[in-house]
């Protein structure tokens, strides 16, 4: 096990400078290995093992068998687990689902997770769903079991229909992810266990508009249903004895197709000061649901 007082009294150590260049090269590294990805992702490629998709070894499993374009069977995710460890997994399929529709395919929002949680995120990439879970006893590990260790539960869907279910493997968790895992929750301001900018999901595409909201109105534009990365509903009040012109209403309306830019920004630029403009902005329908799994009592 590692030495957290250690890890703290070395990162505590570090200059504001020192600090930046670790996260510079950590951050160069990451966009590296995409850009490994991607190239490779656009013939239908793994960077990873340099091999086709629609291939899969049990004597050398890839990540990318996960994809189902070769002879993956459901008992060949525990070789995977055992090789590549939750993190590689979730990082392999998170940048898969993002070359298809960034962000939107990738339901990670927190407070949408069951309270026990430490994990549980769905990930969707073209006809397939993955979901990955972890509670606070899994992360332990069960006592006096065959579980007792620190592992996470996985499931997938194909076509909406199982695949592997979550119960049928207790995946462990490696050095590296018990190492992240537990930094980053009992030091959420020195330690982030991420999937670099490419992994990124809605939890993040919210936090992103939640703290400015009116700046983020400015970089939307309309989109189609099966494209929308956000539903955004507004409401407007006008004062007690005040109406609102159905006529400005309608022209907003005409302005939005025209431009692109969506009717709850324009409601909130073009409102007279005394009228109430409220908007709510929360994940589009094209977001999958978290899969629930129930543990075992």
């Amino acid at each position: 096990m590692f030495d957290e007082s250690k890890v703290i009294d070395k990162f505590n150590s570090l200059s504001d400078d020192e600090l930046e260049a670790l996260n510079a090269g950590i951050h160069q590294d990451t966009q590296e290995e995409f850009e490994r990805f991607e190239k490779a992702y656009k013939n239908d490629e793994c960077y990873l093992c340099n091999k086709p998709f629609s291939t899969f070894s049990t004597e050398s499993p890839c990540v990318h068998g996960l994809l189902r374009r070769g002879k993956f069977k459901p008992k060949h995710i525990d070789l995977v687990s055992k090789r590549f460890g939750y993190s590689n997994i979730a990082a392999f399929l998170r940048w898969c689902a993002n070359m298809e529709k960034p962000l939107v395919n990738i339901n990670d929002i927190t407070p949408e997770m069951g309270k026990s949680k430490i994990i549980s995120n769905t990930i969707r990439w073209k006809n397939i769903e993955w979901t990955f879970d972890c509670s606070e006893s899994d992360f332990k590990g069960h006592p006096n079991s065959a579980s007792d260790f620190p592992h996470y539960h996985f499931q997938m869907r194909i076509d909406g229909r199982q695949f592997i279910n979550f119960n049928s493997y207790h995946l462990p968790f490696n050095k590296f992810d018990i190492f992240s895992i537990t930094m980053s929750r009992k030091y959420p301001d020195k330690f982030h266990h991420n999937f670099g900018d490419q992994g990124e999901g809605m939890a993040v595409a919210l936090e992103l508009v939640g703290a400015d909201p009116l700046t983020a109105f400015e970089h939307m534009k309309l989109a189609d249903e099966d494209e929308a990365i956000y539903h955004i509903s507004t409401m407007v009040h006008a004062p007690e004895g005040g109406t609102i012109s159905g006529d400005l209403i309608a022209d907003l309306i005409e302005l939005s197709r025209e431009t692109g830019e969506p009717v709850s920004s324009l409601l909130h630029k073009n409102m007279a000061p005394n009228v109430a403009v409220q908007s709510i902005i929360s994940a589009s329908e094209n977001t999958p649901d978290i899969t629930p799994r129930t543990e075992h009592k």
